[in-house]
């Protein structure tokens, strides 16, 4: 990776359009994936099921209808 002393006193920030442009090469950049759907055991990941290992839902509640009911009507009581 070289930089262009002229071009960085220019834009000071062109290091990091460089730098994520090196990182598009290599195929390291990071990408966001977007989780669809209620949490619960298994998710759909960018089109994907996929079994759910990163959960804290291990009483199964995050998708239980009735305590959603109960949120909605106690945020809407509460503030």
């Amino acid at each position: 990776m070289h930089h262009d002393m002229s071009s960085s006193t220019r834009d000071p920030l062109r290091w990091i359009e460089d730098s994520l442009r090196d990182l598009d090469r290599a195929g390291l950049r990071r990408r966001l994936a977007v989780r669809t759907g209620m949490q619960t055991a298994r998710v759909v990941l960018d089109s994907r099921e996929l079994i759910n290992f990163g959960s804290n839902d291990y009483l199964g509640l995050a998708s239980d209808e009735r305590l959603t009911e109960a949120a909605r009507i106690a945020s809407e009581r509460e503030g």
